[in-house]
């Protein structure tokens, strides 16, 4: 394959689909970008740790990571960042049992199973004796299941695909360009530069639907309109010292989906940092004057994406302390959190991926949608994109993954069902007089005009 490719975005799925291009095709011509060396701090994709689980209700994904499964335990370029702690699930839903059915559509072997809530507070050294596990009388536990360092194995990702001729740029891309005739040429890089390729692979995560509008602000077609909402989600951590940190040492990933602990912790680090998320995601509506219409844009400031001390909604900080004191109750007494990150990504309404060629633009092909679970798969997603890229994708998935046929609401469980939107994130923090620092202006913005997506 001579073809050359210019692939926007360096997160798990861009990066992920580079290396896999220069495996295959030794000869083609790559071109990675992203806005900062690698790894990108700001990215979904960069974070201390994820999880990674097998469990899905829905058979697709359950097939795909099984394949992914034994790369992260055995692979040379993923095992090192992979550990097997297992994942506790916390779940008054009927997700789990959904998991149990796609393990058997599928005819996957799986060693999860039930525990009573008994059981879970007397194992793991007593951390959930003080739980607040109201609402269920049992948990999934999937004891081959884990996290993974997440900055580390995307770095590895990258560099390998240099090391093999990946050309990575860290100009940040300014537009698309977008013909007349409605074909994507290539780019054009914030510096002024232009780079042209064959395919314009764009993986940019929760900045795709704005990077569509404002390189095609005339035409809706090209536009993402409803498939891909920006939304942020919270993070933060705390780091445990003493009697607690040895208590914590063998603690599995625990996720709470309950009303009052919506959340999940990440076992414990090396160095003693226990990492949390808070299971809620938020838009950031604004105006963008180009393309005339009320969209979802990251905020700007740069330290919206990066952990950050004390700079943080105070609503949003009251939501981390509800996560923390509900997972561990007295376990965690006099544990204070050291940092909170906003993460943003590309939400799709059927928490599916957007994989395929974009049919209102030639040489154009979208790869995006991670929707806050799409980490997991970067040993086996470069593998599926780079088989859309030559034609030969297997058509469930084509289906699934397309621009016009997939990500649509269905009912039912979704592939990541705890992270529904909830607000915006101005909702947050001008009930109490904080300023979010965001790209296009926002003031006297009804309710229904923010739902405008």
């Amino acid at each position: 394959m001579a073809r050359s490719f210019v692939i926007v975005g360096a997160g798990n799925f861009g990066a992920a689909t580079a290396l896999e291009l220069v495996t295959q095709h030794p000869m083609a011509d790559v071109a990675l970008i992203d806005t900062s060396p690698f790894p990108n701090p700001q990215a979904a994709s960069h974070d201390i740790n994820k999880i990674i689980r097998p469990d899905y209700s829905d058979p697709a994904y359950t097939r795909l990571m099984a394949e992914a499964m034994p790369l992260w335990r055995a692979s040379p370029l993923y095992s090192a960042f992979y550990h097997e702690t297992g994942v506790l699930r916390a779940d008054p839903s009927h997700f789990s049992d959904a998991c149990f059915d796609s393990y058997d559509v599928v005819g996957s072997k799986t060693a999860a199973t039930w525990l009573s809530v008994d059981e879970v507070r007397r194992r793991w050294n007593g951390v959930f004796r003080h739980a607040n596990l109201d609402g269920v009388d049992k948990c999934y536990w999937n004891p081959k299941s884990g996290w993974a360092e997440a900055d580390r194995a995307l770095e590895a990702v990258i560099r390998d695909a240099v090391s093999r001729g990946v050309r990575y740029y860290s100009d940040g891309v300014q537009t698309l360009l977008i013909g007349a005739d409605g074909t994507c040429r290539g780019v054009r890089l914030k510096s002024g530069a232009e780079m042209l390729a064959d395919s314009v692979v764009l993986s940019a995560g929760a900045r795709t639907a704005l990077l569509l509008a404002e390189s095609a602000p005339d035409n809706r077609e090209i536009q993402a309109g409803d498939r891909i909402v920006a939304t942020g989600a919270v993070s933060f951590y705390a780091t445990l010292e003493g009697v607690v940190r040895d208590k914590f040492r063998e603690v599995p990933v625990f996720k709470s989906c309950l009303k009052q602990a919506k959340g999940e912790s990440i076992s414990l680090a090396s160095n003693g940092i226990l990492k949390f998320n808070c299971d809620l995601s938020f838009t950031n509506m604004g105006y963008h004057v180009a393309s005339g219409q009320l969209m979802s844009i990251p905020p700007e400031g740069i330290g919206q994406g990066l952990w950050n001390p004390s700079n943080f909604p105070q609503a949003l900080k009251d939501r981390c302390k509800q996560v923390l004191a509900n997972l561990y109750g007295e376990m965690v007494d006099g544990v204070e959190i050291e940092a909170y990150r906003m993460c943003w990504d590309a939400t799709t309404p059927s928490h599916d991926f957007l994989i395929g060629p974009h049919p209102h633009c030639k040489n154009l092909y979208i790869l995006t949608g991670g929707s806050f679970h799409g980490w997991k798969f970067l040993p086996i997603i470069g593998k599926y994109t780079v088989q859309m890229l030559n034609g030969t994708l297997e058509e469930s998935l084509q289906k699934k993954w397309s621009w016009t046929e997939g990500c649509l609401p269905w009912e039912g469980h979704k592939a990541n069902p705890t992270y529904q939107l909830e607000a915006d994130l101005k909702d947050f923090a001008d009930c109490l007089g904080q300023e979010i620092n965001t790209r296009a202006p926002h003031e006297g913005l009804t309710g229904a005009e923010r739902a405008f997506l």
